[in-house]
């Protein structure tokens, strides 16, 4: 999933919520820009998704939390059922 920070969020903040997804297992990817922060939760389950995703969008500094549902979407059958051959 990957979790939305708004421009009001410190860097206590961040370190906060880094601390709770690895508290719970997850792997944590920051991506810190200029004015947006985006930190990726890695290895979150499908049934504890919408759980976690409604717990961080209750929190202040968090603009909004986007769930993942599949791995690999460009490159899986459902987005290209014919196959691809390579040359």
């Amino acid at each position: 999933m990957i979790i939305i920070l708004n421009q009001t969020a410190t860097d206590h903040n961040i370190e906060e919520l880094s601390g709770i997804l690895s508290a719970r297992g997850l792997g944590v990817h920051l991506s810190k820009g200029a004015e947006t922060t985006i930190i990726g939760a890695i290895g979150a389950l499908d049934d504890e998704k919408a759980q976690l995703a409604e717990q961080f969008t209750a929190l202040s500094y968090v603009e909004r939390v986007v769930p993942i549902s599949k791995p690999y979407k460009v490159v899986g059958k459902s987005f290209r059922p014919g196959g691809t051959v390579i040359s």
